[in-house]
């Protein structure tokens, strides 16, 4: 079974707890835009969060890279790990680095998404596959070599991509949005469980068997008990 998000803003409720973790949040963000706003430089500050992000968030792929390989690899220093893995965790760095100029230019929208998953995956794994264009076929996350019914996690079928990144696009332009900090958890998870734009896969099929398991995904995505969500793609599920 695959999971569809339902159309952001979920109703909020604002418990006490949420109301004072909230607060100390937006506090202590603006301390520390406070103290960058000091340097002469503030990406010197940024710089290491970047790299770090990079590092963890690369690591659902399979790709395995420390920061301090990756940090000396800049350097030019000799590191014990794979070329390819360490390109990988670069792409991060240079996909978020050309997002954060991008924005001076192009607002946040699914353009831009597109531009940054073709640099994430320039010269890299899957370069093959139409980086920076919705996925055509069903992918799932789950233990290297497992079958989509072993899979741990299934993401909405491939026909249902555009709309579920559409939704996520008009709720970055909503009247009245929620607080920032909840408007961009919110957007984060929905952009994790709706698909990345590109085929990828975290454990492919790669027999030649491997049509009529993505066709049959789509078949089983089509019953979804997920009220309205599933019902919106289960016209284009029923003609695969």
């Amino acid at each position: 079974m695959a999971f569809v998000p339902d159309p952001l803003p979920p109703p909020l409720g604002w418990a006490p707890g949420l109301v004072r973790a909230l607060s100390d949040a937006d506090r202590l963000i603006g301390r520390l835009a406070g103290e960058g706003g000091r340097l002469p430089n503030p990406h010197l500050l940024i710089r290491p969060f970047v790299r770090r992000e990079a590092v963890l968030s690369s690591r659902i792929e399979g790709t395995r890279a420390t920061l301090g390989e990756l940090l000396a690899a800049e350097a030019g220093a000799a590191v014990d790990r794979s070329p390819a893995d360490l390109r990988e965790v670069a792409n991060y760095v240079v996909a978020l680095e050309y997002g954060v100029k991008r924005l001076k230019t192009l607002p946040l929208s699914l353009r831009l998404t597109r531009e940054l998953h073709a640099k994430l995956m320039t010269g890299v794994r899957g370069a093959h596959a139409t980086p920076g264009v919705y996925r055509t076929t069903q992918n799932w996350i789950g233990p290297g070599g497992c079958s989509l019914r072993e899979a741990t996690f299934v993401p909405p079928p491939p026909q249902g991509v555009p709309q579920a990144l559409s939704d996520l696009e008009h709720f970055r332009h909503i009247e009245n949005p929620p607080p920032a900090l909840i408007q961009v958890g919110l957007a984060h998870a929905q952009f994790e469980t709706s698909s990345s734009p590109g085929p990828c896969c975290i454990c492919p099929t790669t027999s030649s068997n491997a049509a009529p398991s993505i066709t049959n995904a789509c078949r089983r995505c089509a019953t979804l008990e997920n009220g309205k969500a599933g019902s919106r793609f289960s016209s284009a599920a029923s003609s695969k």
